[in-house]
């Protein structure tokens, strides 16, 4: 796989885990998080890190167009 996604918005052990593999294996790293389903807020590991391209989303139509924005072919 070129890109690794993500749905981060519920907590997850295996999240930050992920988050690394795929940069240590240079893959596009891409982090969806719904800010109205949240029950607690995003992983530090994942808010914090510079390499993970985030999305804070509230429809899917955020979701569609940030895939537009970050996978064109």
């Amino acid at each position: 796989a070129d890109v690794l996604v993500m749905e981060c918005t519920g907590p997850s052990l295996g999240v930050g885990w992920e988050t690394a593999y795929g940069q240590w294996k240079g893959k596009i790293v891409l982090c969806l998080y719904n800010e109205k389903l949240a029950q607690r807020s995003l992983s530090a590991m994942v808010a914090g890190n510079p390499y993970v391209k985030l999305l804070r989303y509230r429809t899917l139509d955020d979701v569609k167009q940030f895939f537009n924005q970050h996978l064109k072919a």
